[in-house]
């Protein structure tokens, strides 16, 4: 049926475990000619960060710290409450957060919508001793976006 010019309306979706609203147009308004609301949602996934201190000489008690950004065109996601425990600090300049992990420690951080990228990075212990690998292969950082997995060690 089609609804007479003048009409409000307001469209609301239903919220979904798994998943979140990244967008929506035209959600409300006043008909005064055809209109097409759109929502668009994202899967949600969790972005872990684990460290691991091999070798006889690690010293698996030492605070290593990491910086790390998770955002996408519009946001730069809030990393507070996963990163408190951590000593997490929040760095204006970039939008990054700083934070420490000791051997055999992990953060998760939940809900990163589909597509948003990250940007992580270990400090450099080099003149300590230690290198450092991701993904077995001899890095500091890493960046990506998509489906998020455990990645650092």
């Amino acid at each position: 049926p089609e609804i007479p010019a003048g009409y409000q309306y307001e469209i609301k979706e239903e919220k979904k475990d798994g998943w979140k609203l990244t967008k929506k147009t035209n959600d409300t308004g006043t008909i005064e000619a055809d209109v097409t609301a759109e929502f668009t949602n994202r899967s949600l996934h969790t972005l872990k960060v684990k460290k691991t201190v091999d070798g006889a000489s690690g010293d698996k008690n030492k605070d290593f710290e990491f910086s790390i950004k998770v955002y996408d065109d519009d946001e730069n996601m809030d990393l507070t409450e996963y990163l408190s425990e951590h000593g997490g600090k929040y760095n204006e300049d970039d939008g990054s957060y700083s934070f420490t992990l000791k051997h055999g420690e992990e953060v998760e951080i939940p809900d990163v919508p589909y597509g948003y990228k990250y940007e992580i990075e270990e400090t450099d212990y080099a003149d300590e001793g230690y290198s450092t690998k991701v993904n077995d292969k001899a890095a500091r950082n890493a960046a990506g976006t998509g489906p998020l997995q455990a990645w650092c060690s």
